[in-house]
């Protein structure tokens, strides 16, 4: 990207902020963010966003990494979190509200929100479904594992949030994305 996603901007909050704000609409407090590259930079930049941050020591080991250092730090009584990346940062508070309701009624290894049969974020995925440690070294990395749980233990709930599907990786999507705004 060329820059911090986290500080890519959308309708005048950063990516990082427009994610907490719809995790809070939708009833979520306990909100953490793993950090890596650019830490210092994305840290203050967000000097009073209410979240508890994580550093991932290693980030160069990839996003997975990232997510076993958040996993690590999460206390034994969790049972579960939302996986969210920060460049998927327009998913409405309605679809979040709906995977915790889902998992209210009926717990499972992940649930995904789904938009026109298309998986999306955030999964929602059971801690005990997570491989502890740093060494989940499989080709595919948490994809792999919890493909495991296909299709006879995950989840499917339909959305009506195409943004479930947009993330903005390059440029180019967040140019694409700020004309469809």
């Amino acid at each position: 990207m060329g820059s911090p996603k986290a500080l890519l901007r959308f309708d005048g909050l950063t990516a990082l902020e427009q994610n907490v704000a719809r995790m809070r609409l939708a009833g979520i407090d306990d909100i953490r963010v793993v950090i890596g590259h650019d830490a210092e930079r994305i840290r203050s930049a967000h000097p009073d966003l209410p979240v508890r941050w994580i550093e991932n020591p290693q980030p160069e080991r990839g996003m997975l990494s990232s997510i076993l250092t958040g996993v690590a730090q999460l206390r034994r009584d969790e049972v579960a979190m939302l996986l969210q990346p920060v460049d998927i940062p327009l998913v409405s508070p309605k679809s979040l509200a709906a995977l915790l309701d889902q998992w209210r009624r009926q717990q499972a290894p992940v649930i995904y929100p789904v938009f026109k049969h298309r998986r999306g974020h955030p999964p929602l995925i059971a801690l005990d479904s997570v491989p502890f440690g740093t060494h989940w070294d499989q080709p595919g990395g948490l994809r792999v594992c919890l493909h495991r749980f296909d299709p006879d233990r995950s989840i499917e709930i339909d959305v009506e949030d195409p943004a479930i599907l947009v993330d903005y990786d390059t440029p180019a999507d967040y140019l694409a994305g700020l004309r469809i705004d």
